[in-house]
């Protein structure tokens, strides 16, 4: 016996949700993949801003280290806050209070002028990212000096947040495309209509009950109908 085909509303819905599926992955994606580069483009920021903030207050100590007289930003100044600060020179280095016994572990090496950012992690295993900014200083009439001012930030608040986003971005994708799956059931169900009602008369038909189809076709069918 002849296994009977797929019905053609069944193929339809199966082809749709198939592309509904992939549809929205892609957008999940898409939209993650933008909040993503935007959120670390803000974080690179606030580090940019950190190391202007350091260098518009730093001067030369006795030691002949280049050492910010006054941290604007209080994070810095606190243990554990999550931002960190350094300055390298030749004459020895600077660290903020909050990067003390952090384990910091920055290895750019940028030249006067250039900047680096980097991912890192500190002694704990917190991801962070950090900027490494090169510049020259002028200690003396006619003397400078090269020094690295590096400040970091962890990213851990920022990786639970995308967990965060991303399950949401699933969440609304699936329940979106659950929605349009639905909707698109009901209007198959109103289009294929005139199939069902053409199934039916040409069985009347077939069964003496009738001798010719109905009028009223959709222009699709109209030449089927007719012949």
């Amino acid at each position: 016996m002849t296994r009977a085909a797929p019905s053609l509303q069944r193929r339809l819905l199966v082809t749709l949700a198939v592309l509904l599926l992939v549809a929205a992955a892609v957008a999940a994606w898409s939209l993650e993949t933008l909040y993503r580069d935007a959120g670390l483009r803000a974080r690179e920021d606030v580090l940019d801003a950190q190391v202007i903030a350091l260098i518009s207050t730093a001067d030369i100590d006795g030691d002949g280290r280049l050492v910010p007289q006054n941290l604007v930003e209080p994070r810095l100044a606190t243990p554990g806050s999550g931002l960190y600060a350094e300055i390298l020179g030749s004459r020895g280095s600077w660290r903020s209070p909050s990067a003390i016994g952090s384990g910091l572990m920055l290895a750019a090496q940028p030249a006067s002028g250039e900047r680096a950012f980097e991912h890192a992690r500190l002694a704990d295993g917190t991801r962070v990212l950090g900027l490494s900014l090169g510049i020259r200083w002028e200690v003396a009439e006619g003397e400078t000096r090269d020094f690295v001012i590096r400040a970091a930030e962890s990213l851990e608040p920022w990786y639970q947040e995308m967990v965060r986003v991303r399950t949401g971005l699933i969440t609304g994708s699936m329940l979106i495309g659950l929605l349009l799956l639905g909707g698109l059931a009901v209007a198959l169900q109103y289009a294929l209509q005139p199939l069902r009602r053409l199934e039916s008369e040409i069985s009347d038909i077939e069964a003496g009950r009738s001798e010719s189809l109905g009028t009223g076709w959709p222009r699709e069918l109209a030449g089927v109908t007719g012949n």
